[in-house]
């Protein structure tokens, strides 16, 4: 939930004119096949979760993620925020980011399931 929250504040908060596209082998493997590998990557340390997470916590994190996903709908093409490996990602690019990243986890907490 942070990141899903914390990219759509990033996009928010950049100027489009600062946007330098850059080109990833990494970047051009994971938004092609739309995949992730499992245990490759390691999370930044702000966005690692605190010791506790209440459901209050969660249920507020939702509730950003949702005013997030419809805020970043009017932001300019070039928005842009800084992915860590990928470097700068557009609207569009982070918009698939986030669909790929959700999907990554909602495959992990599957499994846990199992």
């Amino acid at each position: 939930m942070r990141v899903f929250n914390g990219i759509p504040q990033a996009l928010e908060s950049s100027s489009p004119q600062d946007f330098k596209p850059q080109w990833s082998f990494i970047k051009w493997i994971i938004m092609t096949f739309k995949k992730i590998p499992r245990g490759k990557g390691r999370a930044p340390k702000h966005v690692l979760p605190e010791d506790h997470i209440t459901k209050a916590d969660l249920l507020q994190q939702i509730q950003l993620a949702e005013n997030g996903l419809e805020n970043i709908e009017q932001l300019d093409a070039r928005c842009h925020f800084k992915h860590p490996l990928f470097g700068h990602l557009n609207l569009q690019e982070s918009q698939k980011f986030l669909a790929i990243h959700t999907e990554h986890h909602l495959k992990i907490i599957r499994d846990i399931f199992k």
